[in-house]
């Protein structure tokens, strides 16, 4: 929110970049600090609270230019955290933006967590917006210069961006497209304090920190002293995890044993035994899935299938668990026809408390599929054909799981969702999705154009 610092006189506005983790918008702001630098001296980013290559509180760049109304106007640029465990910091500085720029990490195999992160900002948005001048809103469609990255044009469409809401294109990482993104986000903040100015709403605003320190300590208050030890301890419990896990090379956790597993700690409960028998030491994967359930680790068994399992499945006391393993249950009961066979869930001990485990297949999804096709010159026109059945059989069938491309795979024709339940998000139709990747893919290998071309007749 914008105010005035009757300390200089200046108008100081905030422009929040926002998005997944590693999406760019770290990398956004050290772009235009190196900008920055040949015209004015001290312009520079901070990363206050932070430690390592992962923003956990903020980035910073403040500096000065320009004026409204006669007044000169101080700019702060602040990126967010993007790990889902650190949503309450990200909601805080979103919370005191006058332009937002929503940074799109626009790989394809990265826009399911794109799409999850732009639902969340414009839930945030739509509350802090309600009563008052609307917060500018910018998309810039990053890492365009990597392949198969999908254009802006695409990646509107897949995300619903609404038509007045501008989308850029850009690769952070080269600085291009960088400062268009910058600019129209700034005339937006500028447009929205023009505005309050004339209806004298300024005056009732708050004054927000002047300065990156300041902000740290708001924040770090606002969480609370003890919030603030949690956190801490979590970054040093990561530390410590990567260092054992260094050490002890890449062999995981065990399973519990399925002889000494009692009844009602598992689901299916025959299958899961099954599992479990064969399932010999975990060996961690060396990438998560992207349908994998939100901030999951993954672990491979010897005979290949995947293992997930989180620090929200983590319980001391039993009884938590077990409560914990009913309301899964429940969950995936409900879209027990969607799921992949080999789908099941085992409780069991963990050092002096208990953790949750989740099955699942390690099938190719829709989307792996589709650039195998591309890859190996296979009938795109026959694979479209196929992900059209598969619309046809989910027709009808309301179910709360992710149907995106990389969500989905198929058995015998028959899509299977290896997604987690509760976290589906309103999509276009599986062929609808595939056009769109096709089409993009052809944009960008000019060698493919012909042979998308024709399977999209």
């Amino acid at each position: 929110m914008p105010f005035l610092d009757q300390r200089t006189g200046a108008l100081v506005v905030r422009v929040v970049y926002d998005g997944a983790a590693e999406a760019g918008k770290t990398t956004n702001l050290r772009r235009l600090e190196e900008g920055l630098r040949l015209t004015r001296r001290g312009a520079r980013v901070e990363a206050p609270g932070s430690a390592g290559r992962r923003t956990q509180f903020f980035d910073w760049l403040d500096f000065q230019g320009g004026e409204v109304g006669g007044r000169p106007v101080r700019c702060q640029l602040v990126s967010v955290p993007g790990q889902p465990e650190l949503l309450r910091r990200r909601t805080y500085l979103l919370d005191a933006a006058d332009a937002v720029v929503f940074v799109a990490d626009a790989r394809p195999h990265a826009v399911g967590r794109t799409r999850r992160s732009w639902h969340q900002l414009r839930s945030l948005l739509a509350r802090r917006s309600a009563g008052t001048v609307p917060i500018g809103l910018v998309v810039q469609a990053n890492k365009r210069d990597l392949a198969g990255a999908l254009g802006p044009v695409s990646l509107a469409s897949f995300l619903e961006v609404p038509t007045a809401v501008p989308i850029l294109s850009a690769s952070a990482e080269r600085g291009e497209g960088v400062r268009g993104t910058f600019l129209a986000a700034v005339r937006l903040a500028i447009e929205r304090v023009r505005a309050l100015l004339e209806t004298g709403s300024i005056e009732g605003f708050p004054a927000v920190e002047t300065s990156a320190e300041a902000l740290l300590d708001a924040m770090r208050q606002a969480e609370g002293a003890g919030l603030a030890v949690k956190v801490q301890r979590r970054a040093e419990g990561a530390r410590e995890r990567a260092a054992r896990e260094r050490d002890e090379g890449r062999s995981g956790p065990s399973l519990p044993s399925s002889e000494a597993l009692p009844a009602g700690f598992s689901w299916p409960p025959v299958l899961a035994r099954s599992l479990l028998e064969g399932a010999g030491a975990l060996e961690r994967a060396p990438r998560v899935r992207p349908w994998a359930p939100a901030g999951a680790e993954e672990w491979r068994t010897e005979r290949g299938l995947v293992v997930h399992t989180r620090r929200a499945w983590r319980f001391e006391a039993q009884a938590a668990a077990r409560d914990a393993l009913l309301r899964e249950v429940r969950a995936l009961v409900r879209v027990r026809e969607l799921l992949p066979d080999e789908r099941a869930l085992v409780l069991g001990p963990d050092g002096e408390g208990w953790r949750l485990w989740a099955f699942a297949p390690a099938s190719r999804t829709l989307e792996e599929e589709l650039e195998r096709a591309v890859r190996s010159g296979s009938d795109l026109g026959a694979w479209l054909g196929r992900i059209r059945r598969a619309d046809a059989w989910l027709a009808g069938r309301e179910v709360d799981l992710p149907l995106t491309l990389d969500a989905v795979a198929l058995v015998e024709d028959t899509p299977r969702c290896l997604g987690w339940p509760g976290e589906g998000e309103d999509a276009a139709s599986l062929e609808e999705q595939a056009r769109r990747w096709l089409e993009e893919r052809g944009r960008v290998d000019g060698a493919l154009r012909a042979r998308v071309a024709a399977a999209l007749r």
